[in-house]
């Protein structure tokens, strides 16, 4: 069963969605962690620019990240997480990382700790800036393409965002504190279970939507859920913006009448541009379909 149900009210425009997050639940070990590591181990060592990206004055702020992020995992989870001088023994990820190895970046070091991605934003020109980033599961996006970019330039194929949200996102960043983090969720249905989705458009290709109707949705479709935390840096006053990314087939809601039918109200009711956005046309009939023969015994 999937962990989290953004969907579940049938909600279907985007929503900021923020609540209040107890620090002790930062960050989210869980069983998937060997396939999450995994996913980061292969980036890491194949493709490793288009994964961790920095810009100059960051430092200061990625090096409190990691030394916040290492006291963090080694006191709230020390069942998983040991410390050893410089190097802490990953348990769930079965290595070392040594948090003084200047040849990686902290940011980089930071996110080898974690099965999340880690973005800092930072306050440049009176609007938050994508200084640094370790990012392996990316959701139709390039962090190649939005390193150094406002919020409004990250969040650019949002529909809506730039005249309806920036300037309230904005406020909420500059008025976070350090002691009150957020979370919210975001969610898509996704054709490709795969982590990383750097591709700049939906998965919809013509292999991935073979065989697609709605008897064979539940298996070919998945329920990709991102839970995201915001927290402030105490010192250099950078914000955290944490990525936890949940894939699911979408056959695990199946049991789930109150998850169907918001999920179906939710892709039902989307506007048009949003949508778009989440390239909803090629699978809806397959989507909704396949919700109306699994309620049809409720």
């Amino acid at each position: 069963m999937t962990r989290y149900t953004p969907y579940a009210e049938g909600e279907a425009g985007f929503q900021i969605g923020l609540r209040p997050l107890d620090p002790h639940e930062w960050i989210e070990p869980d069983e998937r962690a060997a396939e999450q590591f995994a996913n980061k181990a292969r980036l890491l060592s194949e493709r490793p620019g288009d994964v961790v990206a920095t810009t100059p004055g960051s430092e200061a702020a990625q090096g409190e990240l990691l030394t916040l992020l290492s006291q963090y995992l080694a006191r709230q989870y020390p069942e998983l997480y040991r410390r050893d001088g410089s190097i802490v023994h990953v348990g769930p990820a079965a290595w070392d990382v040594d948090l003084g190895d200047g040849a990686l970046a902290a940011i980089d070091r930071a996110g080898r700790l974690v099965q999340e991605d880690l973005c800092l934003m930072q306050m440049q020109g009176g609007r938050h800036v994508l200084t640094a980033a370790s990012l392996c599961a990316p959701s139709v996006w390039r962090l190649s393409e939005k390193i150094g970019r406002p919020l409004g330039g990250v969040h650019e194929p949002v529909p809506g965002f730039a005249a309806m949200m920036e300037a309230r996102v904005e406020r909420i960043f500059s008025h976070l504190k350090v002691d009150a983090p957020v979370w919210r969720l975001n969610w898509s249905v996704m054709s490709e279970p795969t982590l990383f989705l750097p591709e700049t458009v939906h998965d919809r290709t013509e292999q991935r939507l073979a065989g697609l109707v709605a008897q064979t949705a539940g298996d070919k479709l998945f329920l990709r859920v991102e839970r995201q935390t915001l927290r402030r840096l105490p010192v250099t006053g950078a914000i955290v913006f944490t990525i936890k990314t949940y894939i699911d087939p979408l056959r695990a809601i199946s049991e789930r009448p109150d998850l169907m039918r918001g999920l179906r109200q939710a892709i039902t009711a989307m506007p048009e541009e949003m949508a778009g956005y989440k390239a909803m046309a090629p699978i809806r009939d397959a989507v909704i379909g396949w919700l109306d023969w699994c309620l049809r015994v409720y």
